[in-house]
């Protein structure tokens, strides 16, 4: 029986260096800077400075999205359409919005209580107009524990959000459906963590996440957020905030999508990282 869990763990391992490498000569060519360890202030932008930068030319990287994408407009931004259900759709900012903390302390705290929830359905909703507004479903969201190969973080209570950041599980899940992938480099991960087996070739507890849908999951930060040493790169991709909590030692955090789309489980602190740290992809249930 053990012989056949390797097996099949070292079969997944393969197949995952196999995607790595075809997506590695794309992906070396992504220009955004590697994440820094030095603490700045974040990039906080008022909703008119935020329109002001979508007015700006049209990113150089361009994401690879399926050909049947849907996009939309509604108020100053464009969407995504992820789900459709009855008469609402679930939608995500095509780029990046803002550049802000996730909570504006280290504070160990849950998503129903961080200020970048206050801020989505606080100012950033008061942003819209009235008639954009009263299309903007309320829902309850589920806030699922995030586990690891010695931890599991809970995510507290379910929230009445207007406004809100995708789950771990939801990015997973909506932008091509990498549930299982993730599932199972969750446990070759967490075996090798734990020295239940050696790690299979290629395959390191140092990666992120990543798979064929890691393209999808890439947003481009306009160059209007950008922190004054990265403007020389332009309009680029960079990491997303989820509303998942990460695992850091001493330290709280985010789960997070990386600048090349790879999942961050374990995420950045929630204060003043990646100078300045991630951005913002806000969605809501739209009415239609």
């Amino acid at each position: 029986m053990a012989n056949e869990i390797l097996k099949k763990l070292l079969t997944e391992a393969v197949k995952a260096a196999a995607n790595k490498k075809a997506a590695g000569t794309q992906a070396n060519k992504t220009t955004a800077g590697a994440p820094a360890n030095k603490t700045t202030a974040p990039v906080v932008m008022t909703p008119e400075e935020i329109r002001k930068s979508f007015d700006a030319p049209k990113p150089a990287v361009t994401v690879s999205l399926p050909k049947n994408t849907e996009i939309i407009k509604f108020g100053y931004y464009d969407w995504i359409v992820l789900e459709r259900k009855d008469n609402r759709a679930l939608i995500i900012t095509l780029g990046l919005i803002d550049q802000r903390n996730w909570h504006e302390s280290m504070a160990d705290v849950k998503w129903e209580t961080c200020s970048l929830r206050a801020y989505l359905n606080g100012e950033f909703y008061n942003s819209f107009a009235p008639e954009d507004r009263s299309r903007i479903v309320e829902v309850t969201n589920q806030n699922p524990n995030t586990r690891g190969p010695d931890y599991e973080i809970p995510g507290g209570n379910p929230t009445n959000d207007k406004i809100f950041l995708l789950s771990l599980d939801e990015v997973l899940k909506l932008f091509g459906d990498s549930t299982k992938a993730f599932k199972d480099w969750l446990a070759i991960y967490n075996a090798v963590y734990l020295r239940m087996m050696p790690a299979p070739k290629g395959f390191s507890t140092v990666d992120n996440f990543s798979d064929a849908n890691d393209s999808r999951r890439i947003a481009i930060r306009p160059v209007a957020l950008a922190h004054p040493q990265d403007k020389k790169d332009g309009d680029a991709p960079y990491a997303w905030w989820t509303r998942s909590r990460g695992k850091s030692k001493g330290e709280p955090c985010a789960a997070c999508v990386d600048f090349k789309g790879k999942i961050y489980d374990k995420g950045f602190t929630v204060r003043g990282v990646v100078r300045g740290t991630a951005c913002v992809r806000p969605a809501l249930w739209l009415s239609i």
